[in-house]
């Protein structure tokens, strides 16, 4: 364990000049007659250790720390020297503390020579475990009070001595810590959990972009398909009416010739009407029979002349379709479009 290796002082309260107080490790006992200077070694320690205020060095000014008074001309140091072969103190080997107090009243702490802040030096005693208050230094009239405590102030006092109070603060401090940290490990569950719900209403709605943009493609394909199909059915069904259209066209040229050749007969029925009366009925019934014949055949043309404006009607609807065709190509780009911008949102 760490202890006090030696006290220097340097015109210190009862001390004048530089003084060296060693000390051995374990109790070390100081005697003298009353105003020799004993209490003046833990007000040194106090000092220079900043462990209490100028109230307890039973004194009202700094200044009056030093040897001869508010009226001296003089500085005055302490050192305290610590013996650290155990590594209690997080520094390497033995060092030193010193508070130097200047002519102008100012304090300069140092750490092994080294200028440092107060807090400094604090913050390295207190891994050692002493602290301001916590009776590391008893002064004079502390044993009195102590004995004139009750029982139960005086466990309250050697607790905060031994560590036990500065246990159940840290203790108390560490649980409200974990109520803290609980109650934050309860909003991150359940931010966890609006998150994870928020992942499924995506996965689900990728899902359904998926499937949406298989059965877009489906649509297409059908689409396609059908058009192609009708395409074909109008190319078959146009050339079958071509076809029918020659026909009629050769039928026409047949029955066009059969009616010059009717003519040419009829011609010469009238003038065989006019030759002579004997054969006036045969000859008109033969005429009657020309007439329904002829009758028939510009049925038969005005029939084909309908089938041909239903064939110009086909190729209109034929090219109406391939513009729909068109349309729809152009449609399905959009929605490509649109659908890449959508997955792109996603990603």
């Amino acid at each position: 364990m760490a202890h006090v290796e030696k006290i220097v002082l340097e015109n210190f309260k009862s001390y004048l000049g530089r003084v060296e107080i060693p000390f051995e490790r374990g109790l070390v006992g100081i005697v003298g007659a009353n105003g020799s200077g004993k209490s003046n070694l833990g007000d040194a320690l106090i000092f220079a250790l900043a462990l209490g205020s100028s109230k307890t060095l039973r004194t009202k000014r700094l200044k009056n720390l030093v040897f001869g008074g508010r009226l001296s001309k003089l500085r005055t140091r302490v050192e305290v020297h610590f013996n650290n072969e155990d590594g209690t103190f997080p520094v390497k080997g033995n060092f030193f503390i010193a508070r130097t107090l200047l002519k102008d009243g100012r304090t300069i702490f140092e750490i092994n020579g080294q200028r440092v802040r107060e807090s400094e030096v604090k913050a390295l005693l207190s891994k050692g475990g002493i602290y301001e208050g916590n009776y590391n230094v008893i002064l004079q009239g502390d044993v009195v009070r102590i004995l004139r405590q009750s029982p139960l102030e005086r466990r309250k006092l050697f607790e905060e001595i031994s560590g036990v109070r500065e246990f159940d603060e840290r203790k108390e401090k560490s649980l409200q810590e974990l109520s803290f940290v609980e109650v934050k490990l309860k909003e991150l569950l359940a931010t966890l959990k609006e998150r994870e719900r928020r992942i499924r209403e995506l996965k689900s709605s990728l899902e359904k972009l998926r499937e949406y943009k298989r059965l877009k493609e489906r649509e297409r394909e059908l689409l396609r398909a059908e058009s192609t199909l009708k395409l074909r059915e109008l190319t078959l069904r146009k050339e079958k009416l071509k076809q029918k259209l020659r026909e009629l066209e050769e039928e026409i040229k047949r029955l066009k010739g059969e009616e010059e050749e009717t003519s040419r007969e009829v011609e010469k029925l009238r003038k065989g009407i006019r030759e002579g009366l004997n054969s006036l009925n045969p000859l008109k019934e033969e005429y009657g029979r020309l007439r329904e014949r002829e009758h028939n055949l510009k049925e038969q043309r005005e029939r084909i002349k309908g089938e041909l404006k239903e064939l110009e009607g086909l190729e209109e609807k034929l090219k109406d379709l391939k513009s729909k065709e068109e349309r729809v190509k152009k449609v399905i780009l959009i929605l490509r479009e649109e659908l890449k911008e959508v997955l792109d949102l996603f990603e």
